[in-house]
């Protein structure tokens, strides 16, 4: 499903769903959580469509897992197939159960792992995302 179908059936209904989805688009780490952009970005990406992902440990599995990008609004900002539990609502949010990016170079979607085990083995490893200092230490970002 792509994020533009979500927003065209959040717009018919009067009450809230949940089901489970397979979405595709672009991962996005931004100030305010991770999430899902359509793939069809607009030229200006605060006007894109997107789902916010409730899982944000995950971007330790990223970090361990992706290059970053060298400066912009993200860390991430890769081409992505997800699997799970998708919430219309308000503001739309999913649950993810599997995760595939497309790294740069790279000619098909590899999976991220991102069981509990693999986070709390990137958290070791980096244990100063949260921090101011962060993005000092991984390059210039705005």
């Amino acid at each position: 499903m792509n994020i533009a179908k979500i927003y065209e059936i959040k717009s018919n209904l009067k009450t809230e769903v949940t089901f489970n989805t397979e979405l595709t688009g672009w991962i996005v780490l931004l100030d305010d959580g991770l999430f899902i952009f359509q793939e069809d970005l607009p030229n200006e990406i605060k006007s894109a469509l997107k789902v916010k992902i409730l899982n944000l440990d995950i971007e330790f599995s990223l970090i361990d897992s992706l290059l970053p990008l060298g400066g912009g609004i993200s860390l991430f900002f890769h081409k992505c197939r997800v699997n799970g539990k998708l919430h219309i609502s308000e503001v739309p949010t999913i649950e993810i159960n599997s995760l595939f990016v497309l790294e740069r170079g790279q000619d098909e979607m590899q999976e991220v792992n991102i069981s509990q085990e693999a986070i709390d083995k990137a958290k070791l490893a980096y244990p100063d995302y949260f921090s101011v200092d962060f993005f000092q230490l991984v390059g210039d970002y705005d």
